[in-house]
């Protein structure tokens, strides 16, 4: 068998079958700041090229469920978000919303000044950029997170895609002062692995110095029994169990200050 040297870019491997493992980045990952389900979030993107891109090359990033509203409410005309990051000045970027043309959602990203092989890109979305988590939340490592970059092609999934969780049903929150007990019930839409968490956002919950949190109730295990204040109105509850929290099972939890 004879080896033929990729049209652009690099495989991950030796011996790969088809042209189409010939990827123009490698060591690509997406990350989410203030991540919660159906909420705003700033977006952090790296890769490293393993081809040069010319002014005027366009590069397509699918994100599926995410969304923009711009400030008339009008899904349909969304401003273009600015781009920070070391690369941020390189390139420009507009924001395309699903349509039945076009079914996923994600950014039109187009190459200003050239980029180098072997450079490593780093790009920035802040808040202010107004893109929105889906509501059914982000699978780890969703691979439907791609990246194609026109002319070249050459579609492939961002290795390592941070997950966001999302809640099916009603979740029930209660707070009994006498007993001075917080109830809540909920259920996970996906799994929660060990060391993955779930935070609740109560603002007037303030914690008491020093105080620690135990938990009582059917799932109590699952989380250690115990949580922690993140922040003044937050609790942070880690799956700590080997087992974690199955997708679609109902977690019931009593928290006692």
């Amino acid at each position: 068998t004879t080896c033929l040297a990729c049209p652009y870019g690099t495989t991950l491997g030796t011996g790969s079958p088809h042209l189409s493992d010939c990827l123009w980045f490698t060591d690509s990952v997406l990350t989410l700041g203030n991540p919660h389900a159906g909420g705003v979030c700033e977006l952090s993107l790296s890769f490293v090229l393993r081809v040069s891109l010319v002014s005027g090359t366009r590069i397509e990033l699918s994100l599926p469920g995410f969304w923009i509203l711009d400030d008339d409410g009008d899904s349909s005309t969304v401003p273009a978000p600015r781009l920070f990051g070391s690369s941020g000045d390189a390139v420009s970027a507009v924001w395309r919303n699903a349509t039945e043309a076009i079914p996923s959602s994600g950014l039109t990203i187009t190459v200003l000044s050239g980029l180098t092989d072997g450079e490593t890109i780093n790009l920035f979305a802040a808040q202010s950029a107004r893109i929105h988590v889906p509501f059914e939340g982000v699978p780890l490592d969703d691979p439907r997170v791609t990246m194609s970059a026109f002319p070249f092609g050459g579609k492939a999934s961002i290795r390592s895609v941070e997950g966001v969780g999302s809640l099916g049903g009603t979740p029930r929150v209660l707070f009994d002062a006498t007993l001075g007990r917080l109830s809540l019930a909920f259920m996970p839409s996906m799994p929660i692995a060990r060391g993955e968490y779930v935070d609740l956002h109560i603002p007037p919950l303030e914690p008491t110095p020093g105080a620690s949190l135990r938990l009582s109730g059917s799932s109590s295990a699952a989380f250690g029994g115990g949580a922690a204040f993140r922040a003044p109105g937050t609790v942070r509850f880690t799956v700590l169990s080997d087992q974690g929290v199955g997708g679609g099972s109902t977690v019931s939890l009593a928290v006692h200050g």
